[in-house]
């Protein structure tokens, strides 16, 4: 049964069928997952609280690991959005890259954008930001369960040998 289990499992997350889940391929499950749990449920959420940011790039103050996506979302926030709008628009990226490339190549700032708006609008919200730290989050859990080799896929032979609490 467990070999069944996991067998599908892969193939739910194997979107490229090439019988391995990368890390990307985790990260469209959890925000998938992530979208679907945000839409069942009722949103209480300020549409002028809103913001944008790139959390994939080196960062030389980490957000603090306990802190939950929301308030890494928010400080991400303060730390680009500096007229206070409530959200990231490219060129902020850009201005904040530039003063330190340690932050992010300022070539890549509208694919950072591209990647974290979720609506097309062109800014990034602290809603989609929220919803993208939380996918990466989840990606970052199911990896470590089921990659203890630390290859960064996870392939089938490694799926049957974990038995991770939780799946």
């Amino acid at each position: 049964i467990a070999a069944y289990q996991a067998q599908e499992m892969m193939q739910g997350l194997d979107q490229s069928k090439d019988g391995q889940v990368s890390i990307s391929e985790l990260m469209n499950y959890g925000q998938a997952q992530t979208e679907t749990k945000n839409t069942t449920q009722t949103s209480t959420t300020d549409t002028h609280d809103q913001s944008t940011v790139n959390g994939t790039t080196s960062d030389p103050n980490p957000p603090d690991v306990n802190a939950t996506p929301e308030q890494r979302a928010a400080d991400l926030i303060a730390q680009y959005d500096n007229d206070k709008k409530g959200y990231i628009v490219t060129n902020e990226l850009i201005t904040a890259w530039t003063k330190d490339p340690s932050l992010g190549d300022p070539a890549n700032a509208q694919n950072a954008i591209d990647a974290w708006d979720l609506n097309g609008d062109n800014h990034v919200s602290l809603d989609e930001l929220t919803t993208g730290i939380s996918a990466m989050d989840q990606a970052d859990a199911i990896l470590a369960a089921f990659d203890p080799n630390g290859t960064g896929r996870i392939d089938i032979p490694q799926a049957l040998s974990v038995k991770p609490a939780g799946f």
